[in-house]
């Protein structure tokens, strides 16, 4: 079986259950999560320049995966300035890993627990939340009452908007790409290729919120998706450079014909901070 055929059989598969865990939104979906999280920190690890022996790796799991119960809806978690904390790090992750690319610096792997922690978990701790309508950095906020039960066709609009510009910019890229955008961390990648990823994923973003979450103004689709189709593309960019520095083609295998799961998610992981904050801010 080709590559290509792998790709298609396996999104035919996964992408289903995909939504099928996000609308549930229970258990199953937790279990997503922590799974997801267990095995992208793995291959963060595994493309860090560091040397770390099984307890540390173990500890490291152990850490990240406990937020989840620690920043869960919930009691425990209703102190607003404990998720600034966690937006500030998810920003400043991101800030370092944009100021690495555009500046031709190394990514820097040193600190792992930190940059697992930013990197990987909280961007799935955004997702828990959104999942749930939980907007908790301004409790009194109207977007914990409009969104209340969106949080899944918010999901749904976030990914559809990602995939399709990702679409998008491999097929423009192959048909009309003459310009590189980065020859030295991404080869293949065109601004062809990225002007229409930028455009068909504020589309994606918008159709799908468009008819399913109606107390999205026009406008404020229209920002989530322009910053979907400007730090998914970043994101996608410094997963690359992750792998360029380690010489890995993949970040790992465990996907058929996809890759590993930061392969899969490295453009969600800059893209949804970014959206989850303006949601927050309505």
């Amino acid at each position: 079986m080709t590559t290509h055929l792998k790709r298609i059989f396996f999104a035919l598969i996964a992408i289903p259950i995909f939504i099928l865990l996000i609308w549930d939104g229970g258990i199953l979906f937790y279990i997503l999560l922590l799974t997801l999280n267990y095995l992208m920190v793995k291959e963060l690890i595994s493309l860090s320049s560091l040397k770390i022996n099984s307890l540390q790796k173990i500890l490291i799991h152990i850490f990240t995966a406990v937020q989840f119960f620690v920043f869960s809806p919930g009691p425990i978690s209703d102190k607003p300035y404990y998720f600034i904390i966690v937006v500030i790090l998810s920003l400043a992750n991101i800030a370092y890993f944009s100021r690495s690319l555009f500046a031709h610096k190394t990514i820097k792997t040193s600190n792992i627990v930190l940059l697992a922690f930013s990197y990987v978990t909280v961007p799935l701790l955004m997702l828990m939340w959104l999942r749930h309508s939980y907007f908790p950095f301004f409790p009194e906020t109207d977007a914990n009452i409009l969104f209340y039960e969106q949080g899944h066709f918010l999901i749904f609009s976030i990914f559809v908007a990602l995939w399709l510009g990702d679409s998008a910019a491999y097929f423009v890229g192959r048909a009309i790409g003459k310009r590189k955008l980065s020859p030295k961390i991404s080869p293949n990648k065109t601004w062809e290729g990225a002007i229409a990823n930028f455009i068909f994923s504020i589309f994606g973003f918008w159709i799908i919120s468009f008819l399913f979450v109606e107390e999205l103004s026009l406008w404020v689709a229209l920002l989530c998706g322009a910053c979907l189709g400007v730090f998914g593309q970043i994101g996608d960019l410094a997963e690359s450079k992750l792998k360029r520095q380690t010489g890995a083609k993949d970040s790992s295998n465990i996907f058929p014909g996809h890759g590993g799961a930061l392969d899969r998610f490295d453009s969600f992981l800059f893209a949804l901070p970014i959206v989850y904050i303006i949601l927050s801010f309505i």
